[in-house]
């Protein structure tokens, strides 16, 4: 008599798949092929926002410190013009003459609060 039947292999039956399988496993593909393909596409939409969203906030950036830079550049230029003028008035020349005739403490006071310097 024998107990040991691991070593015993017993062949499946071979059966051919009916049409109703077929037709699952073919519908099956189909939506899952069109599940990947959408995802596929949402995908590679997401990653080009993505990079669009990047290059605007880069060039808003970068336009943003133009318009901070300009804006100095014009603060600095208006600041120059109205030394230049303050150092060009009538009151800055005769106090400045006044000082380098009679350089005295009054004539010194008078000259930094006309001139600015």
């Amino acid at each position: 008599m024998r107990v040991d039947d691991e070593d015993v292999y017993i062949r499946p039956r071979h059966r051919e798949r009916s049409s109703f399988e077929w037709l699952g496993i073919i519908t099956l593909a189909i939506v899952l092929g069109t599940f990947i393909t959408d995802g596929i596409r949402v995908l590679a939409a997401n990653a080009w926002m993505n990079y669009q969203l990047e290059q605007l906030s880069r060039e808003f950036q970068r336009g943003k410190a133009e318009s901070r830079r300009d804006a100095e550049l014009r603060q600095q230029a208006l600041q120059k013009q109205q030394i230049e003028r303050r150092l060009q008035s009538y009151e800055c020349r005769f106090w400045w003459d006044q000082f380098r005739d009679n350089p005295t403490a009054k004539n010194e006071a008078k000259k930094m609060q006309s001139c600015g310097v």
